[in-house]
């Protein structure tokens, strides 16, 4: 059955937001194989398991499409069947090696999953795919913050905020690392950045032990 993939502006501008821990949404890459509406709607519902069908059905029919591997991936990483999802991160980045979002995605299932170290290497690999990522760097700094080598999730944490100023998340865990380590000046400049930002994540560092120390 054949049927019209066009997309209204409206519809195109819902699939240019951003899904969290990727730099193309799920949608904008549905939209190029003429699923966006479809993939949109399963977001929105967090029909994760309707996700992961949908994908391995079109796998099916298109066996080496790294798109469909990716946002499969992306389902089973919600649904936390993190050696799965790894898996199909994998091959996606098999299939198509300068997938920023393959990687970081890869390495976020690893860190998941318990293996900060491996995550780690997965993410400095991915640093050599794109230098101008800031959910790369955000992500390398979580796994080294979780494998205990805090001089190294700072430098991480510090290149996302370079690459992205506004970018919350990685101001909070470059706070969290400053308190973990004592290092009290810099954190007062990051809280009072997220103060700026976002301040629910400025609350919650601060009851971390970031306010008054």
């Amino acid at each position: 059955m054949l049927c019209s993939c066009a997309q209204t502006p409206s519809e195109v501008e819902a699939f240019a937001s951003t899904t969290p821990l990727l730099q193309n949404s799920l949608a904008r890459r549905a939209h190029f194989l003429g699923a966006g509406p479809q993939v949109l709607e399963l977001e929105k519902k967090e029909d994760w398991a309707g996700l992961v069908r949908l994908a391995r059905e079109r796998l099916l029919r298109e066996p080496d499409n790294a798109d469909w591997e990716l946002i499969g991936g992306y389902g089973l990483l919600q649904l936390k069947d993190y050696r799965q999802a790894a898996a199909a991160f994998s091959r996606a980045t098999q299939r198509s090696p300068e997938d920023i979002d393959a990687w970081n995605l890869l390495g976020e299932s690893q860190r998941a999953s318990g293996d900060p170290a491996r995550a780690a290497r997965t993410l400095e690999r991915a640093a050599t795919v794109s230098r101008t990522s800031q959910l790369t760097y955000f992500l390398l700094g979580e796994a080294y913050r979780e494998d205990g080598r805090p001089d190294r999730a700072i430098n991480a944490y510090r290149e996302s905020v370079r690459l992205e100023p506004r970018f919350a998340p990685a101001w909070y865990g470059l706070g969290s690392v400053y308190l973990q380590t004592g290092r009290q000046e810099e954190l007062k400049a990051v809280m009072e950045q997220l103060q700026k930002l976002n301040p629910a994540l400025a609350e919650q560092l601060a009851k971390a032990g970031g306010k008054g120390k």
